[in-house]
């Protein structure tokens, strides 16, 4: 029921109605309760009304008629039937207000709805060609009991002044929309409940907020039926709302049409279908909210949660582009399964998406085929909870993206990624005034982890742009950050972009152990001007590059930083016209002996290989084999020198026959990355054990952090330390010291992104029983399409579909299982590494930062939240550090921050050797002495210290108190009696002496 009251305020007649709403059946609505605006517009008919009457009658008179006038109807007020009061179709029938189910598909009807009518008609009912129902009211809709069909047919539903609910379609009922039906006005035009059935092809809709509502609702935790067929249709938002729509206990509302479908908990539903009709479009959707809510207000053509969802034969186009449209957002809440199958329209000809912030965001089971992106910000934005998750991207092909075109970003990495058959063109013209680099691929995990990864047969071109603004961007091909187990193979890279000096690479990885097969990397050729490089690997061990071919580019491979010296180079072509090999920042190639690489020299003063750091312990760990070691070319400009003379022997050795075969993965994908990559100690881990290897510049961190990516190398790979050997004895001599310590927990760390193969072969069981049953439903779905007027045959198949369902609905449950148990172990695992991180005892800064670093990781992973802005300061602090006195902290830091910063700067660190040694002194004289009943302590630093801080940690890093130590010899560090007992420890950095580290206890009585 709708309750009216109406009441004068002096003179200005200004008119108040005050909507009092119950469901469109009569009970409490479980839905979002309708926000009723535009007040103008509903003041002004009741106005009109009004003013007909004497101002005594008001309270009695009925508004449950057109207005005289309106422009809402398609025909002459006089031949609309008004139905007052809610009704059901056999009423209506009875009151001759309904033609009866025998006669009603020959003649249109034209009905003006104040309340609710619903169909209880048992089977077929249909409005006939040219049919119109106007729905006056907020409340206003229509209801399709179980057990009736309704079917219209050029039918027009529509409001007038108000929004009207919808046309709900129960459990158990039949609803079919056909031949240029016209749906608008609506709060959502068609609700379609569970176990239910939806058929709509060749209609408009327009000017809903949302077009169709499927599902079980929001937060439900089961899944259900829906049997659809849903194609040749146009979703629009082209057409304004008929009055703006307020979000419940909020100020906030919308003007405009913000969903194409929402889809809840349904264990399967398909939308487009191959061969009947012509494709769904999702058009002309616009931002419309009036104030920013967080994580909502975007306009979507599909929204899906926690569903399995087929789509195919769909276009998505101009949706709020620039304001966060989303062309599909594919969500999935922590332990449930979804899984989200889309094909396209194909990769040539008109685009499958194009105007649309992000064509599809979310992150579950996704596949995503043959689809043409064009004029986006991200084409395939995979965002969310992460899980045992399969993302498949495969034959598409993408134009004119202005960001990251397949953009993954997680805080754990996800199951598999296969990215195979896709053709990447970089042509966007974009300019925003902000400079960052953009990539074809964007991959980048927060935790460390392994990630099973393959590119395959892609195609990367960086294309002249053509706009004439100075353009802003660095070109990747792919960015895989912090993660391992990626292989890229038989991919193409083109520059063709010579004119602008932003450098362009075929791949950056960074922190990342990669396999590079097969891969062909071709510059621009404008070399002096433009920078390009076919592959940058930044600080990553165990990256193999085997069978590539680099031609025109200015640089062929390029090692950054300390931790590269697991990396091998095996018969790979370096046509590169500067340097084919460069080692920066004291990266370390080591184990190269044999391996069968070639420069051709195409031009004077090519450097085969050169290593760009004057540090000769650690060029001294690097062993590589050329092709011609006759001298006559400039490798190194600093060679390791033997009694003044350059050591030949050691630099290079003479190539023996090739001993790897160029050969590819298994094309049906089980070489995505799942070969495991072949451990073996290199030239830096023997130096570690023989304890010659040496601090860089001085600084011990260089040799703890080697200590500690040994120890994980044989940590993960135990044919490595077999039993007697040396790396054993090495290994079991770490276990009593921070290296062990911390080294079993950061490794414990990584593995929370790892499966077991008994965990893989569960959930690859329980997923495969899941796509059985999809298929057999899709199969079924397809059945129905074709029986749809063969009424006999029909209810068989819509039986035995049922009976999938079923069986689809148990795979879901059991995979659900699988899943929310792995799930839950990894969180037992990640808390009880926490609970041991809590008692490991660090001295060395460095041993506290990386400490730090490592909870940070763990608590981030608990709670599968984003990063805190506390827990970023903490990071970007310590990443800030001189690289080498803060060792692999200051790595991990940069890699969770996900920084493209040039840390060049912090990674110039002095050589500290002289200077270190004559701080060393002054940090003997040194001394604490605690006061505890003033709750302070003495700090004697032996000397005026010109300027310094000393900074209080608890044992998990975090910060306590800092205290300024300028134009000080001596001070009283004073803390508060919320300070509670135990142990602390003091970290005192001055201009006169090394960093120190001080353990300090509290007591309290």
């Amino acid at each position: 029921m709708i309750f009216k009251q109406f009441q004068t305020i002096s003179n200005t007649k200004l008119i108040t109605a005050l909507f009092w709403r119950s469901d469109i059946d009569g009970s409490k609505s479980h839905r979002e309760t309708l926000g009723y605006l535009s007040k103008r517009s509903a003041i002004l008919s009741l106005l009109f009304i009004l003013s007909l009457l004497p101002w005594g009658a008001i309270a009695q008179v009925s508004v449950c008629q057109l207005p005289q006038g309106a422009t809402c109807a398609q025909y002459e007020p006089g031949t609309y039937k008004v139905i007052t009061t809610s009704k059901t179709f056999t009423q209506m029938i009875a009151d001759n207000e309904l033609l009866p189910a025998a006669t009603s598909g020959l003649t249109p009807q034209f009905l003006v709805v104040c309340e609710t009518i619903t169909d209880d008609v048992f089977g077929l009912y249909t409005f006939a060609e040219g049919s119109e129902i106007i729905f006056l009211n907020n409340t206003s809709g229509l209801i399709v009991n179980s057990g009736a069909n309704l079917r219209c047919r050029e039918t027009f539903l529509h409001g007038c002044q108000k929004l009207w609910n919808s046309v709900r379609v129960n459990s158990g009922g039949w609803l079919s929309l056909t031949q240029g039906c016209r749906i608008e006005d609506a709060f959502q035009a068609i609700q379609v409940q569970p176990n239910s059935t939806l058929i709509v092809q060749n209609c408009i809709f327009d000017g809903n907020y949302s077009c169709i509502y499927a599902g079980g609702g929001i937060g439900n935790p089961n899944q259900f039926t829906i049997t659809a067929t849903i194609s040749g249709n146009v979703f629009s938002g082209q057409k304004a709302l008929i009055e703006n729509y307020y979000i419940p206990n909020s100020s906030c509302f919308y003007s405009k049409p913000r969903f194409g479908m929402e889809v809840f908990n349904i264990n399967h539903m398909t939308v487009g279908v191959n061969g009947l009709g012509t494709s769904n479009v999702f058009r002309d959707y616009s931002y419309s909210s009036s104030c920013a809510l967080v994580g909502s207000g975007m306009p979507v053509g599909i929204f899906a949660q926690n569903s399995n969802l087929t789509v195919v034969n769909s276009r998505f186009s101009n949706i709020a582009k620039g304001q966060s449209g989303r062309g599909i957002s594919f969500q999935v809440s922590p332990g449930s399964t979804s899984t989200l199958d889309f094909t396209g329209l194909g990769t040539a000809g008109l685009a499958t998406f194009d105007g649309v912030e992000d064509g599809i965001i979310g992150l579950g089971n996704i596949t995503v085929r043959t689809s043409h992106f064009n004029n986006l910000n991200k084409a395939i934005n995979l965002t969310g909870s992460s899980g045992p998750y399969t993302v498949n991207v495969l034959a598409n092909s993408f134009y004119d993206i202005e960001d990251n075109t397949v953009h993954i970003e997680n805080i754990s990495p996800i199951n598999r990624l296969v990215i195979k058959d896709n053709s990447f063109l970089d042509n966007s013209t974009y300019s925003d005034g902000t400079f960052f680099p953009r990539s074809g691929v964007y991959l980048f995990s927060f935790a460390s982890g392994y990630q099973n990864s393959w590119f395959y047969n892609n195609t990367f071109l960086n294309e002249s742009k053509k706009n004439t603004i100075p353009f802003e961007f660095n070109y990747r091909g792919i960015t895989i950050r912090n993660l391992g187990g990626s292989l890229v193979e038989y991919n193409r890279f083109n520059d063709n972009f010579s004119s602008t000096a932003r450098s362009y690479e075929g791949v950056n990885v960074f922190n990342a152990s990669t396999w590079f097969w097969h891969n062909y990397f071709t510059g621009a050729g404008n070399w002096d001007i433009h920078p390009s490089t076919a592959i940058l690997t930044d600080e990553s061990s165990e990256c193999r590059l085997n069978c590539n071919f680099a031609d025109n580019t200015k640089h062929g491979w390029d090692f950054k930083g300390m931790n590269c010296d697991g990396a091998s180079l095996e018969k790979n072509v370096l046509n590169a016209h500067k340097i084919g090999l460069r080692l920066r920042s004291d990266a370390v190639i080591g184990n190269q002996n044999n391996k069968y690489n070639r420069w051709p020299v195409m031009i004077p003063n090519t450097v085969e290989a050169q290593h760009e750091s004057n540090v000769v312990p650690l060029v001294q760990l690097s062993l590589f084999s050329i092709h011609t070691p006759d001298l006559n070319t400039e490798y190194w400009p600093n060679p390791r020198l033997q009694g003044g003379v350059p050591d030949v022997g050691v630099w290079f050795v003479q190539g023996a026959p090739a001993t790897v075969e160029c050969l590819a993965s298994d094309p049906g994908g089980n070489g995505g990355g799942s070969q495991a990559m072949s451990a073996e100690i290199t030239e830096a881990d023997l130096r570690v054990m023989d304890e010659t290897y040496q601090a860089v510049k001085g600084y011990d961190a260089g040799l703890w952090e080697a200590q500690l990516r040994l120890f994980g190398r044989l940590n993960r790979h135990p044919e490595l330390r077999p039993v007697y050997s040396t790396e054993a004895a090495w290994y079991d001599a770490q276990e009593n010291t921070t290296v062990g310590a911390l080294g079993n927990i950061y490794q414990g760390i990584l593995s929370l992104s790892r499966y077991s193969t008994q965990e893989q072969n569960d959930l690859e069981t329980a997923a495969n029983g899941q796509q059985t049953a999809t298929q057999a439903i899709a199969g079924k779905d397809a059945e129905i399409a074709q029986q749809l007027n063969n009424t006999a045959v029909l209810e068989q198949l819509i039986s035995e579909r049922q009976q999938l369902a079923l069986t689809l609905s148990e795979s879901i449950t059991d995979y659900q299982s699988v899943m929310a148990n792995l799930v839950a172990g990894k969180l037992t695992t990640a808390q009880q590494l926490l609970l041991q991180l809590n008692n490991v005892a660090t001295v060395s800064m460095y041993e506290t930062d990386f400490k730090t670093v490592c909870r940070i990781m763990l608590e981030t992973y608990i709670s599968q939240s984003p990063l805190s802005e506390t827990n970023r300061i903490v990071l970007q602090s310590i990443a800030q550090q001189c690289r080498y006195e803060g060792g692999l902290a200051v790595v991990q830091a940069r890699a969770c921050l996900n920084s493209e910063t040039d840390w060049a700067t912090f990674d110039n660190c002095p050589d500290a050797t002289a200077e270190r040694n004559q701080k060393s002194m002054a940090m003997q004289s040194m001394k604490l002495y605690p006061n505890p009943a003033s709750d302070a302590s003495l700090l004697d630093m032996g000397r005026l210290v010109t300027n310094g801080h000393a900074t209080l940690r608890d044992l998990n890093g975090r910060v306590v108190q800092v205290w300024d130590l300028t134009e000080q010899k001596q001070i009283h560090l004073r803390w508060g009696a919320e300070l509670l007992s135990g142990l602390y420890l003091l970290e005192v950095v001055t201009d006169q002496s090394a960093p120190q580290t001080l353990k300090m206890t509290i007591e309290r009585n």
